[in-house]
């Protein structure tokens, strides 16, 4: 993360210790952060899996991270079936400009935000299990936080400055059901889904409240027998907002054959836009860039001018040869300058 005095935040980790270190301008170890440049976070004795690896910074200098711990075991009963112990703890940890925990946060600078344990669990009850997947500070000085679980459950709360749940925000401080979230430069918070056959993007005001004009009727939709791959399956597999405020999605659509990697262009009135691609999608063949292997997408990134940073993967019968890294103009032609 870079700091407004261009100094520098790094999260590592090591084994099941994450260590935040601060480094100076000049690539040198700050070592007025923390201990000798450096703050521990370490998972202890009662975590099985430990994260702590999402930071963000308001604008006192003051530093958030997300913190995952979970602990679960599995007993045989009668019949040979399991049952599953699980115990969750889902944080926010705030820091003060030098490394050391504010005390005037919640319980010494920890706010649990998910509490949980239970000792009568089955198998498929663990992957509802959840975590705080990632954090974004606002410029009200409110934080997003996005929480999910393995079976893609998503959901976002907003978070006063004090670590209280903003309750003007969706329900009673939370946005639930989507896939993925984002924020375009207006603050208006879009929600992104992905089952199978199509994508949902939904709309919704700073506040949380729905867009119904939207799409036309709150939602834009897109199906995979739409775009000529009926009955396949897409998946999203990077998202961003470009400066006009128009969203782009690069998917993969599996087929028996070789996956297609697509990107789509929507508008912020929720529809495709014809500028950019062939009526808003533009279909990536590795060809144009000098290879005959296939390709998946992984991700994609708006620049500041406009041009499109897509990164894939060049496969060969489903086995990975080499990342790929392409660039487009806003129109969605290849920029043959990169």
């Amino acid at each position: 993360k870079l700091l407004a005095d261009n100094k520098m935040l790094i999260l590592g980790k090591q084994d099941t210790t994450f260590v935040l270190f601060k480094v100076n301008e000049d690539g040198s170890i700050d070592n007025t952060f923390g201990t000798e440049g450096r703050v521990k976070f370490e998972s202890g004795v009662d975590s099985t899996n430990y994260s702590c690896d999402k930071i963000d910074v308001l604008e006192d200098g003051k530093i958030l991270i997300l913190e995952n711990r979970e602990k679960t075991r599995r007993t045989k009963v009668p019949g040979g079936s399991y049952i599953f112990y699980a115990k969750v703890t889902n944080s926010l940890i705030r820091l003060n400009s030098d490394g050391g925990y504010d005390s005037e946060f919640s319980e010494n600078g920890v706010l649990n935000i998910h509490v949980f344990e239970s000792d009568t669990l089955h198998y498929d009850d663990l992957s509802k299990l959840p975590y705080l997947y990632d954090l974004s500070v606002r410029p009200n000085n409110t934080v997003l936080i996005e929480s999910s679980n393995d079976d893609g459950q998503h959901e976002l709360l907003r978070l006063n400055y004090d670590g209280s749940y903003d309750l003007s925000f969706g329900v009673s401080g939370v946005i639930p059901g989507a896939n993925y979230f984002k924020v375009d430069n207006d603050e208006n918070i879009y929600k992104i889904s992905n089952l199978r056959e199509y994508v949902a993007i939904r709309k919704c005001s700073q506040d949380g409240i729905a867009d119904y004009s939207f799409g036309g009727s709150g939602t834009f939709l897109i199906e995979t027998d739409s775009i000529g791959f009926e009955n396949h399956s897409m998946l999203i597999e990077g998202i961003d907002i470009d400066l006009n405020n128009n969203i782009l999605c690069s998917v993969r659509i599996e087929t028996t054959g070789a996956d297609q990697s697509l990107i789509f262009r929507v508008t912020p009135d929720g529809i495709l836009d014809s500028t950019f691609g062939e009526n808003g999608i533009r279909k990536i063949i590795l060809s144009e860039f000098g290879s005959d292997e296939e390709n998946n997408s992984r991700a994609i990134f708006s620049m500041v001018d406009g041009n499109i940073i897509w990164g894939g993967l060049e496969t060969t019968q489903n086995r990975v040869k080499s990342l790929i890294i392409a660039k487009f103009n806003e129109s969605g032609s290849a920029n043959t300058s990169f």
